[in-house]
């Protein structure tokens, strides 16, 4: 099984994946984003995405579920 093993964050809603296979890239969270369900709603706001952090495939940022 594929994992992320780092998160990183680039710019606006744009996160930077590496995956454990050696593979990675860009990817654009703005589409689940707008949707506002309440367990991305934190994450509208850019400081706030700027500050959340990645760890391994667990996300470890402000969320409905904090």
């Amino acid at each position: 099984m594929i994992k992320i093993v780092r998160a990183d964050f680039v710019q606006d809603k744009v996160i930077r994946l590496a995956l454990s296979d050696g593979t990675g890239g860009d990817y654009d969270l703005a589409p689940l984003i707008v949707r506002g369900t309440d367990m991305v709603k934190p994450l509208e706001d850019a400081p706030s995405f700027a500050a959340s952090f990645w760890s391994s495939v667990h996300y470890a940022g402000p969320t409905a579920l904090s």
